[in-house]
């Protein structure tokens, strides 16, 4: 998976429609390699690059991106608004990565759907 080192580093790019299609390309490509950087794309100023990260890093279902799925989920059920939507978001992704990992139930809703 040679594209995976240059979708990465998009990531960074200035134009936040372009860091969202990154962190998706991500997710559908599969590689481990892609969650350290997804989970420093929870950082991002942008929800939708955010909530891209974060069902990319469900697809992926790496127990690496469990912990900071839940500092999300702590701070943003502190603040009004879209925060709640992000860390529904986040605790779907936990569910589907703890179900990749063996772990619980399946998720209620397939990860992928809304």
């Amino acid at each position: 998976e040679a594209a995976v080192e240059p979708i990465i580093k998009v990531l960074h790019d200035s134009d936040d429609n372009v860091r969202r299609s990154a962190a998706y390309a991500l997710g559908e490509l599969g590689d481990a390699r892609a969650v350290e950087p997804l989970i420093k794309a929870l950082q991002d100023i942008r929800t939708t690059v955010i909530t891209t990260a974060i069902q990319a890093l469900g697809q992926l279902g790496d127990a690496r991106a469990i912990p900071a799925l839940k500092q999300l989920i702590e701070e943003r059920t502190r603040r009004p608004g879209h925060g709640l939507v992000v860390a529904e978001i986040a605790q779907r992704a936990i569910e589907a990565i703890e179900h990749a990992q063996g772990e619980n139930h399946p998720p209620e809703k397939p990860f992928n759907q809304g």
